[in-house]
């Protein structure tokens, strides 16, 4: 597994590790702006921590290799993929990046088949003409006044009469439907019984415009040819079937958490913004940056060991020294120190036994409140 290693730093950060005398200098500069004593050793003990910080963030490219059926229709030109006899013993080349997700497909030797398919041709007859390649079509317009009611109330457009003479209301509906006095009917002649424009016809003697009086359309599914591509060969009149290979290379990203003191959110947020930061990005076979303090390159061992499955790894490091100043005669405050940009950078944050005290009076005037509210709702 193939990789980079570069130790780049922050642009603008030290050259290394603050001293303790720069981080004397930095808590000092910071107690004299706020009108402190500036020299720490006249104000007694000084106790100096290392506690560096280290960020790990892993990317594992593991491989996936399976096996499928594959079926397309007509002859596909599969001569571009790399044919395979045993898939996992294929070579194929890892992910330049580990962090993209790549899929290659190969084609099993000897498994490509051509089958014909039973429509021969790729054509079968059309579902919406049964192959006749037209459809029917009323020769003649349909009759406006009719509005879709039977042309004669005799014979009803068959020419043929289905009884007596209908009753005097009977011929006046439909003279009111037809929208004018009834006809005789040119198909039965029953009497004043017809619609007085198409004469129980139920058409108008206007061509129908589409198949102009033909009585037939060609089908507008198959264009008038009876047939249609056969959908299961897609008109090839063949398939085509071979076992593909499939070779997935998928990232796995991991967020490395070290053991170590839990900084103070203020100092975090400080050193993610001002902190020089010493940065690393290694390959699977490239070996830890040097300056890495001996707790966090033991823990980090382990972590870097290789995968099943795994063909490639990107490792971001990013390293920043830490030291942590606590002052015997300023017991209510820890001052942290780390590279800055262009000097070191110290942050005052408050001491455990600060903490300890300001949640004790918190506590204590809560449960002073409680006792008032108590007093205030008891009975007089």
């Amino acid at each position: 597994m193939a990789g980079n290693h570069t130790g780049e730093r922050s642009a603008g950060g030290t050259a290394g590790e603050p001293t303790e005398r720069d981080a004397l200098a930095a808590v000092g500069r910071l107690i004299e702006a706020r009108g402190g004593v500036v020299d720490l050793r006249a104000l007694g003990a000084v106790r100096i921590t290392r506690c560096p910080v280290l960020d790990c963030r892993v990317t594992r490219s593991l491989r996936e290799c399976r096996e499928e059926s594959a079926e397309e229709e007509g002859q596909p030109d599969l001569s571009g993929l790399p044919v395979y006899r045993n898939l996992a013993d294929h070579p194929v080349p890892p992910p330049h990046d580990p962090r993209v997700r790549r899929v290659r497909e190969l084609v099993l030797d000897g498994s490509v088949r051509r089958h014909g398919c039973f429509c021969g041709n790729g054509k079968v007859p059309c579902s919406m003409c049964a192959g006749r390649g037209r459809i029917s079509c009323e020769p003649w317009v349909r009759c406006a006044a009719c509005r879709g009611r039977e042309g004669c109330t005799e014979c009803g457009g068959s020419g043929r009469r289905r009884g007596a003479r209908p009753a005097p209301e009977r011929r006046a509906g439909a003279a009111a439907d037809a929208g004018g006095a009834p006809a005789d009917c040119a198909l039965c002649g029953a009497p004043e019984a017809a619609c007085p424009d198409c004469r129980g016809r139920g058409r108008s003697r206007t061509v129908c415009a589409d198949c102009r009086g033909r009585g037939s359309l060609p089908c507008p599914d198959c264009g008038g040819s009876g047939k249609n591509d056969h959908e299961a060969c897609g008109g090839q009149g063949v398939r085509t079937t071979w076992t593909r290979g499939v070779v997935e290379d998928a990232p796995h990203h991991e967020q490395v958490r070290l053991p170590g003191e839990r900084l103070p959110f203020r100092v975090r947020h400080r050193a993610r913004r001002a902190g020089a930061w010493r940065r690393a990005v290694l390959g699977g076979g490239d070996p830890l940056p040097g300056g890495l303090a001996p707790g966090h390159r033991a823990a980090l061992g382990p972590l870097l060991e290789r995968r099943p499955g795994e063909v490639a790894r990107r490792v971001e490091l990013a390293h920043l020294p830490l030291l942590r100043v606590e002052v015997a005669t300023d017991p209510d405050r820890v001052f942290y120190v780390f590279p800055g940009h262009e000097r070191p950078v110290a942050v005052p944050v408050a001491s455990r036994r600060r903490a300890r005290q300001v949640a004790a009076a918190a506590l204590a005037a809560a449960f002073l409140c409680s006792l008032l509210l108590m007093a205030a709702l008891l009975p007089r």
